[in-house]
């Protein structure tokens, strides 16, 4: 075989194993000539030759090499290692790329093998086909110094983000507040269940009697708690904070009285109104059921301050307080005042008002007041 023969010959070997490896209108593309390298630099292309010239020759393609700006570069990766292009060309390069996550049979290692649904659990993760490793991407563009391969160690690295450290800490502050919450509320029950008035005459650091609720804080609160209330911010302890916790404690066991009732759901009203200490007229609502357990109960639902003592607001509010506790006002059978004309005129008295919406809640006079007032007159 002649020397054209041969130089032919060769010449078909590179054509055959360019179109047949790699399709020609890819070869332009960046991503596929670093795939191209690649290969090339983990193995030897050779070329059989005829018996009588029997050797190989290598196919010594020039290899491209990326553009990259050094300023770009360390701005959007911290401390990848001087290869990293070569070496993770086939996962992200920067923080500005999207995470590398394919899909695909994945090799199997000591009969244990990656799987994709990894990518759901860890969204953080992105897996390297050319080294068979997962990558975490915070830690390899936002962590300094770090460069995790393999779960384990992506999980631990994981926790050393600045967005993780973060979250661990707020969580550690959730955690730390309901448990202050949680020992104020215990208090502010104790006191509701006695019956004891909450704030004193002088609340001030100097006073020797700050009232009971704060008096209660400073006996039992161990000393963490006691820190969180000499803190200028975040102790809870204002009068404000404090009627909170009342009515979150009230809500909850206006819960409970409702749940406790029957299947059938029906009752019956009885309201007082009086004044108090302030001079500001209250309305003390109650209603009597049966319970699940046929008990007949009295509940109170409320105390509620009233601007106007004429029946037209009293049967308003008296609506209004069924409708916010969900109370059906057809499910009343009855409801039980005292004989005041406002309340028990016969033309536009509450009972009447109410009688108009609910035909079938019968109006009674209250006994109690019944006999209050027969022992008034025989006094």
């Amino acid at each position: 075989m002649n020397e054209s023969n041969l130089f032919f010959k060769e010449q078909e070997a590179i054509e055959s194993f360019s179109l047949t490896e790699i399709d020609a209108q890819l070869i332009q593309q960046p991503a596929v000539v670093l795939q191209l390298d690649k290969l090339i630099e983990e193995q030897e292309y050779s070329v059989d030759y005829p018996d009588d010239h029997d050797r190989s020759v290598s196919l010594n393609i020039e290899q491209p090499v990326p553009f990259t700006n050094e300023d770009d570069t360390m701005d959007n990766m911290v401390q990848l290692p001087t290869n990293a292009f070569q070496e993770n060309y086939d996962i992200s390069l920067s923080k500005n790329d999207e995470l590398v996550q394919p899909e695909m049979l994945f090799p199997a290692t000591n009969g244990r093998r990656f799987t994709s649904r990894h990518y759901k659990v860890y969204n953080w993760i992105e897996y390297s086909v050319s080294k068979d490793e997962i990558f975490c991407f915070p830690c390899r563009h936002f962590s300094a110094n770090i460069i995790a391969s393999g779960k384990t160690a992506v999980q631990k690295n994981h926790s050393l983000s600045i967005a993780n450290q973060v979250n661990n800490v707020r969580q550690q502050n959730i955690i730390e507040n309901r448990e202050h919450l949680k020992f104020l509320l215990k208090a502010v029950l104790f006191l509701s269940k006695q019956g004891l008035a909450f704030r004193g005459h002088n609340e001030s650091d100097i006073s020797k009697n700050k009232g009971n609720f704060l008096e209660i804080l400073d006996m039992f609160a161990d000393d963490k708690i006691k820190l969180r209330l000499q803190a200028r911010y975040g102790h809870y302890t204002s009068p404000e904070y404090q009627n909170d916790f009342i009515s979150s404690i009230a809500q909850c066991t206006r819960q409970i009285i409702l749940n406790s009732m029957n299947k059938f759901g029906v009752y019956t009203i009885m309201f007082d109104e009086t004044k108090d200490l302030s001079k500001k007229e209250q309305m003390s609502f109650l209603i009597r059921f049966v319970d699940k357990e046929l008990n007949i109960c009295e509940k109170s639902i409320g105390c509620y301050h009233m601007e106007n003592s004429n029946a037209e607001s009293l049967a308003s509010e008296i609506i209004k307080i069924l409708s916010i506790n969900k109370l059906n006002i057809m499910n009343c059978i009855g409801q039980c005042y005292d004989g005041a004309s406002v309340i028990s005129g016969q033309y536009s008295g509450v009972q009447e008002r109410i009688r108009f919406k609910v035909p079938h809640a019968i109006y009674v006079h209250c006994y109690a007041h019944r006999l209050n007032l027969c022992l008034v007159q025989t006094l």
